[in-house]
């Protein structure tokens, strides 16, 4: 079985998006810019990152502004992906990050809510995200019902700021 490397991320929407720190060399971000001349919904967003973005073993959906947890999160997902060939989907725990405590969230691979995830590039032709309410969980319930396994890493590899109200 090659090994997969290559990764490609889409991020959403964001009015400060970052660049990522993290220690896997074969890594491009994507960023759907808010504060540009022109952006895209995200749906067209990872649509276009989808179709036009060729070659990539790896690639990545994930809504703006959420983050990293830790500088080797994409390796982590790069090693599970690379256990075994019918590894296809991706999603993963993350951390609520408040001002003054961190808070981990598991996520339910059956989740409704728009959860970020990571396909397997030989898989990317499944993806068409729909202009719809929870467009990210629609997308992976229609992976799951052409047959892919959802897989769940119990760790949380992401992070999100979340704001005092």
């Amino acid at each position: 079985m090659p090994k997969l490397e290559s990764v490609v991320v889409a991020v959403g929407l964001s009015p400060n998006p970052q660049l990522p720190k993290q220690d896997h060399e074969e890594l491009i971000t994507k960023f759907n810019y808010s504060g540009g001349l022109t952006s895209l919904s995200d749906v067209d967003f990872f649509n276009s990152i989808a179709r036009h973005q060729e070659g990539y073993d790896i690639y990545g959906f994930i809504p703006g502004p959420i983050q990293y947890s830790s500088s080797r999160s994409i390796q982590k997902i790069v090693n599970f992906f690379n256990k075994h060939e019918g590894i296809g989907v991706i999603v993963s725990d993350f951390i609520e990050r408040n001002p003054s405590y961190d808070l981990p969230v598991y996520i339910h691979p059956m989740q409704v809510n728009n959860i970020p995830f990571f396909i397997r590039g030989s898989l990317i032709n499944q993806i068409d995200f729909k202009d719809e309410n929870n467009f990210l969980a629609s997308q992976i319930d229609r992976l799951r019902q052409n047959g892919n396994v959802i897989f769940h890493i119990a760790e949380p590899l992401l992070a999100a700021e979340i704001s005092p109200k």
